[in-house]
Formats: C-alpha cells, sequence, structure tokens
C-alpha cells in the first residue's frame, strides 16, 4: 500500500509542475508537500511564489496554516502589502500596509485603539455624576446668597504693639539716658576749633610794696 502510495504522491507533484511550467502567468507557486510518518494523507502545509521583471516590479508571498504574506510594487513605485497571522490567544490579526511617496501607512488590527467609546454603564455612570456634582454646586450657592456670609473682619485688622511692662519701661528710660550721657560725652570730648589768640603787653606804672609804717 505504502509504495502506491509514493508513487501516486510522485505523480501529482509531477503534475503540478508541469501545468506551472506552462502557465503564461507571471506568478509562479511552488508548492510544498510534507507528509507525516504512517500517515496515509498528503496535506501541503506551504506554499509561495515569487515574481519579478527588469522594471523593478515584483509580487511574492506565502501561505502556511498559521500566518500567510503577499507583497508587490508596481511600476509606479508604490509597495502595498498584507499579511495576517494567529496570536498566542488564537485571535487572527491582520495588517495592511502601503509605501509611497507620503511615507509608511499602515492598517492592522493589532494596533492600539486610540478612542474607545464608553460602554452603556459608563455612559450612564457619568452622566448621573456630572449631574450630581452640578446639582452640589448650585445648592452651595444658592445657600451663600441666602445667608450673606460677612467676611471676618478680624482678619483685616492691622495688629497693635505688645504694651511694656513696668520693668521693661524702667529698663528702657534707664537705657536711653545712657545713650543720651554717652552722647553729650563724645560731642564734648570731640575735636573742636581752635584759635590762636595772640598776647598783648602793655607797660603800667610799677607798685611799690612798703610795710605801712612811715617813718
Amino acid at each position: 500500500m505504502r509504495p502506491q502510495l509514493i508513487v501516486l504522491v510522485a505523480l501529482c507533484v509531477a503534475a503540478n509542475g508541469l501545468a506551472l511550467y506552462g502557465s503564461p502567468a507571471l506568478l509562479r507557486t511552488y508548492p510544498y508537500i510534507y507528509t507525516a510518518t504512517g500517515s496515509s494523507l498528503a496535506t501541503p502545509t506551504q506554499q509561495q511564489y515569487l515574481s519579478q521583471d527588469q522594471l523593478g516590479q515584483y509580487a511574492y508571498g506565502y501561505v502556511e496554516p498559521l500566518s500567510s504574506k503577499q507583497e508587490s510594487r508596481s511600476i509606479d513605485g508604490i509597495t502595498r502589502g498584507s499579511y495576517s497571522y494567529r496570536d498566542a490567544t488564537g485571535q487572527l490579526q491582520t495588517v495592511d500596509y502601503t509605501a509611497d511617496e507620503a511615507g509608511f501607512h499602515v492598517a492592522a488590527t493589532n494596533l492600539p485603539q486610540q478612542f474607545r467609546t464608553d460602554t452603556v454603564q459608563v455612559a450612564a455612570a457619568r452622566q448621573s455624576h456630572l449631574a450630581a456634582h452640578e446639582e452640589a454646586r448650585l445648592r452651595l450657592a444658592s445657600h451663600r446668597h441666602d445667608q450673606h456670609v460677612q467676611p471676618n473682619v478680624r482678619l483685616l485688622e492691622v495688629p497693635h504693639p505688645v504694651a511694656d511692662t513696668a520693668e521693661v519701661a524702667a529698663a528702657k528710660s534707664v537705657h536711653l539716658k545712657r545713650v543720651e550721657a554717652e552722647k553729650l560725652r563724645n560731642e564734648l570730648l570731640g575735636p573742636h576749633s581752635s584759635y590762636i589768640v595772640p598776647n598783648v603787653y602793655s607797660y603800667s606804672i610799677p607798685r611799690y610794696y612798703t610795710s605801712g609804717f612811715y617813718y
């Protein structure tokens, strides 16, 4: 049974290769066929193709059970492609991209969403919170308007100096008197302007002193 299966697989491969060789299409597919040991089924698990010309155009791609990709470039220099795969959670992710003069553009299912709409429960909770906040603000404004709250006058008063006690007043008086005395002493002992007074000499009649007894 196994030799017959091998011969059948060989015939299928030869027929497929002849069909591709005679096809005028630009894209050629080169299938890979793998069989597990002991299995009676031949299932293709990978296919890929590649084509290009002298003008810079090309196209290639592959297909696998868990991923696939295809990319092509046209004569105007624009590259277009896409690929898909299954992530760790088993979800199929698809990425489409284009490269042109304006840059690289990509659209994918695995990109983070910038804007997310709220659910019905979240939107209702948000509206309820905003309404309660507005109601509290209006109620507080009405309460202040009814009571006419007066400002605290004590905060506007200028503070007065603290009065001295009897001991402090006496010590302050003694200190001021001492300061005045020191000031007066410094003025007296300080440098003064001096003037030279000329000496005036005069002649007078000589005086004779006697004992007071006349003979």
